[in-house]
């Protein structure tokens, strides 16, 4: 798999802001990152559309919704959870800490799959 420029110097700041996650979970973390900053919105098929020719387009939509499903959707339901309330803080003040704008909005939604 190809993976995009960027990539690992987002996956090493993550790693430093949140050192509880697994592997993977920083992985499935990573594609989200990078595919919103190239992007510029954080919706699966902007993330899909900024992400195309990294893998296969079906495969990185499943690496992609496996990383926010609940352990016992996951197409292995071993597989740990991403625990998004341990990561939320940490992720906000790093967006914060790293954007040029003047203003940031930030946008919830609470509904779910």
């Amino acid at each position: 798999m190809l993976l995009p420029t960027g990539f690992y110097p987002i996956r090493e700041q993550l790693s430093a802001i949140l050192p509880h996650l697994r592997q993977a979970q920083y992985q499935g973390l990573t594609y989200w990152v990078l595919g919103t900053l190239l992007a510029g919105r954080a919706t699966l098929n902007a993330v899909l559309t900024a992400l195309q020719g990294t893998a296969p387009l079906n495969t990185l939509r499943q690496r992609l919704r496996e990383t926010l499903c609940d352990g016992k959707d996951r197409a292995c339901p071993g597989k740990q959870q991403l625990e998004t309330e341990l990561c939320f803080a940490h992720l906000v003040t790093w967006v914060i800490a790293h954007s040029t704008a003047p203003k940031l909005a930030l946008a919830c939604d609470t509904t779910s799959f």
